[in-house]
């Protein structure tokens, strides 16, 4: 009888931790759910958690072991709440994909959150879930490692952020965004430290197998993946690591599938995809190089790192993203350009107080960046943020700056460093054993750290990055040669994140420029119901022309409007005796045209260069073009031209430029002929 009692006891502990567990998916996938601003976003949400809960019970009811179906769980948990709340949301919203990436977030987190805590819960060690936690806290203490630590450094920041974004009356909602970034970031830590070593060296294929999939089904299909961003060339990466270190064992479809995904990378940088892309496929190729050159050997490791540093060193200094990454870019290209102004801006917040400077403006900080770049700022605004109160800083050592001050620059920095050195020691590790299962968990936060730097809370956000991090430190023994290194390289780093946090609050941040709208004097013309801006150092010539080189047609009269980088002559319109075109100048004209039938007239805005192609009756230029967009019905006609050799930074202006033309307000005290006045 004893017997059968004791027998039962687990049985039942087992049945009312599964209630248990259910009870919460359900209660806190209704809150999720019933959370969400409306209709679309609730029934993504209800789908996104539909597909988490099928997706841990089928893993549960195939997968005997519990520690495999521990890893399985959260794996495969991520990827069908990221993967079924996009693809309900894609379908039934009716907004852009950069508003949308914002919504699925808001809510995968939640949700990721909800599914996986009791599940993380059951899997910690029966010591850290018991009441005899603080009887032992000494021996888990001991227990604890460096990157524990830093985790947990990072969640005491809560306490006085909190009170900062607070006392700075940041939006609530900012608050709460901020606060779950953190929150999630430490709890997928944790629930890559409950994972044992040996189920992640069994998973470590799948994983790669799953992500190299999912791969080639966004391709295809056109999937959004979000928050899982940065995972594609991580799973290349390692893929090639088990060609390299297991040939006779992986075969030839997953490294041919993982060189053909590269390549694509290849072809997209090519097209012009954007740096955010380059920078992840570089990253991945330097996890690949190192393999191959320690493979040998080909050289040892100590002139590896110093190849790395020199190379570091060198981007930042001397290339157009490194200048970005220092908040100093002055080029032509408007990505750059805006995360150079939120530096710039970032850099000026801080410098409101010692306070600030210590510990940022808190949870929810935010600059006000109504003044950006307007091509940038468009961008900001298609996304649906508020341009006075931008929370998300694109630059990623800034957004620390910003939210944390100097202690969160130190913290970062000493983070940074922890990462590449446990990233490193994981990669010697694959080596030395010739075993590829270290390699994914390397690369993953490696090149979601990377990928980081342009997009800041990709760190956070993306579950891969921390949870890959717990991972390595379960399996990576960081206390035996390397630990000595590990605990000044660590310390070291913060001190130097001090350093640089100190040069950026006491260094008055220098004037933003390189753009119209950012920290220069601007003007705006007006011609009818049109009204664009330009910078303030430019000429103005207000024109009325009959001529029909100007018009286009016999009899018919216009007015316009000419604005250069050059002083202007009288009737400076293309086709008038004034017009002048220096190699290094700016030529911009618009005027009103009489409404002709047949012609297709552009009815949005803002606009960009797609919308002006080539004309005839220009010189050689860097760019030129023409457009014919309607206005309140009434058609306008367009002209843009760069000089050969006008500077790089012209480029930007000139996107700027034509990105700032909307419709004017009707004011009675001004007459629709405004000569120079200052935009507001």
């Amino acid at each position: 009888m004893a017997g059968a009692v004791t027998t039962d006891r687990p049985a039942r502990r087992a049945q009312r931790s599964n209630l248990a567990t259910g009870a919460v998916w359900l209660l806190g996938s209704a809150v999720v759910t019933l959370a969400q601003a409306n209709n679309d976003r609730r029934l993504a949400a209800a789908g996104a958690a539909f597909a988490g809960i099928a997706i841990i019970l089928v893993v549960r009811r195939l997968t005997p072991d519990p520690a495999r179906r521990y890893f399985r769980s959260l794996v495969g948990a991520m990827v069908a709440v990221s993967v079924g709340g996009d693809w309900i949301l894609t379908r039934l919203s009716t907004t852009n994909g950069f508003v949308n990436s914002g919504l699925d977030t808001r809510i995968a987190l939640p949700l990721m959150f909800v599914l996986l805590a009791p599940v993380v819960l059951q899997a910690l060690p029966i010591r850290l879930r018991s009441r005899a936690l603080w009887r032992d806290r000494a021996l888990v203490w001991r227990d604890a490692t460096t990157m524990d630590w830093l985790f947990a450094a990072y969640a005491l920041f809560i306490a006085p952020d909190l009170v900062l974004g607070l006392v700075h009356h940041a939006p609530k909602s900012y608050i709460a965004q901020d606060l779950g970034l953190v929150v999630f970031f430490v709890f997928a830590y944790i629930a890559g430290r409950a994972v044992t070593a040996e189920a992640s060296r069994l998973g470590a294929s799948e994983l790669v197998d799953l992500l190299l999939a999912l791969a080639v089904a966004q391709g295809i299909l056109v999937w959004d993946t979000t928050p899982l961003f940065t995972y594609l060339e991580a799973a290349c990466a390692a893929a090639l690591a088990f060609a390299l270190l297991q040939p006779r064992a992986t075969g030839f479809l997953k490294p041919g599938l993982a060189l053909v995904l590269l390549g694509a990378d290849v072809l997209a940088i090519k097209h012009g995809s954007g740096t955010t892309t380059a920078i992840e496929l570089a990253a991945a190729l330097g996890v690949i190089a190192y393999l191959l050159v320690r493979l040998r050997p080909l050289m040892p490791q100590w002139l590896v790192a110093c190849l790395a540093v020199v190379a570091l060193a060198g981007f930042i200094a001397f290339t157009a993203d490194g200048a970005t990454l220092r908040g100093q870019y002055r080029g032509s290209d408007p990505s750059n350009v805006g995360r150079s102004y939120e530096a710039y801006q970032v850099r000026s917040a801080i410098r409101s107080s010692p306070v600030s400077f210590v510990f940022g403006r808190g949870l929810g900080g935010s600059v006000d960046e109504t003044n950006a770049p307007a091509i940038f700022a468009n961008t900001l605004v298609y996304g649906g943020r508020d341009l006075a109160h931008v929370q998300e800083i694109h630059n990623l050592p800034y957004e620390f700056l910003l939210k944390y001050g100097l202690l969160g620059f130190a913290w970062l920095a000493a983070f940074v460093m922890g990462a590449a050195l446990l990233g490193i020691r994981a990669l010697e590790t694959a080596l030395e054993r010739r075993d590829p299962t270290p390699v994914v968990y390397a690369a993953l936060p490696l090149l979601g750290i990377t990928a980081a730097f342009a997009a800041a809370t990709h760190l956070q956000d993306n579950p891969l990055n921390a949870f890959a991090l717990g991972v390595l430190v379960t399996r990576i023994d960081f206390r035996s040669s390397s630990w000595l290194r590990v605990g000044l390289a660590l310390p070291a780093a913060a001190v130097a994140g001090i350093a640089i946090g100190a040069a950026a609050f006491v260094a008055k941040p220098p004037q933003f420029v390189g753009s119209i709208a950012a920290g220069q004097p601007t003007k705006a013309a007006v011609v009818g119901d049109v009204r664009f801006g330009y910078p303030g150092n430019f000429h103005q010539r207000y024109f009325v022309s009959s001529r029909h080189a100007v018009s286009g047609r016999h009899g018919v009269r216009v007015n316009g409007v000419v604005v250069a980088s050059y002083p202007l002559k009288r009737d400076p319109e293309l086709g008038g005796p004034g017009a002048t075109f220096p190699v290094d100048g700016i030529f911009f004209e618009l005027y009103q045209i009489p409404r002709q039938r047949g012609h297709a007239a552009i009815n949005r805005l803002p606009h960009d260069l797609k919308d002006y192609p080539n004309i005839t009756g220009l010189p050689r230029a860097t760019e030129q073009g023409g457009s014919i967009f309607s206005v309140k019905g009434r058609d306008y006609r367009a002209i843009l031209w760069l000089g050969p050799d006008a500077p790089h930074v012209a480029q930007t202006t000139m996107v700027e430029l034509i990105a700032s033309i909307q419709v004017n307000p009707p004011s009675p005290h001004k007459h629709p002929h405004t000569k120079g006045d200052k935009v507001k």
